[in-house]
């Protein structure tokens, strides 16, 4: 992603915008601290009500033209794949996956779509590689999050499905 200092390959200074939430500033501290966003992005969300955190995932990008907006997206796509991979909270993780997609779906859904229409567009535009780059990084964070969020869900089936065999079990012998 384009930090300060970084204009896009230009070598010139590019200011970032402050970011549009709390939710953004914390990704977005992760990113540039390289650390893992999950403990402090989870505690965030869980001091929010049902609301707060709908206004925050919202916020996070305003559409396809938020170029800045789709680098939070992808940070927090990000987090959620971190968070998947933990194992942990994975009721509240699947509730911020459900909301993220629902507000977010269209966007994602674009990048997954327009990579190769974007590539083309690249040489005439000279953003072009920018968007290119997001919706790769879009595509393959969203991969990433499928594969694990697949891999949660299928070890907490696993134990389910133990539970229910020692709960027949046990019905037997009574």
């Amino acid at each position: 992603f384009a930090k300060k200092g970084e204009a896009g390959g230009e070598g010139g200074e590019e200011e970032r915008k402050p970011p549009p939430n709390q939710l953004a500033a914390l990704l977005r501290r992760c990113d540039d601290e390289k650390c893992s966003p999950v403990a402090l992005v989870t505690e965030y969300l869980q001091s929010m009500g049902p609301s707060a955190i709908d206004v925050a995932m919202t916020t996070l990008c305003s559409g396809e033209h938020d170029v800045e907006g789709i680098d939070f997206l992808i940070l927090f796509v990000e987090y959620l794949s971190k968070a998947a991979e933990t194992r942990e909270n994975f009721e509240a993780f699947n509730a911020y996956l459900n909301r993220f997609l629902f507000v977010h779906g269209g966007i994602i859904r674009a990048a997954e779509a327009g990579e190769e229409k974007e590539k083309e567009k690249e040489k005439d535009e000279e953003k072009g590689g920018r968007r290119v780059a997001q919706m790769t990084a879009m595509k393959e964070a969203m991969q990433s999050l499928k594969m694990n969020q697949h891999a949660a869900a299928n070890r907490l089936k696993e134990k389910l499905m133990k539970a229910s065999a020692l709960v027949r079990h046990f019905q037997n012998l009574i």
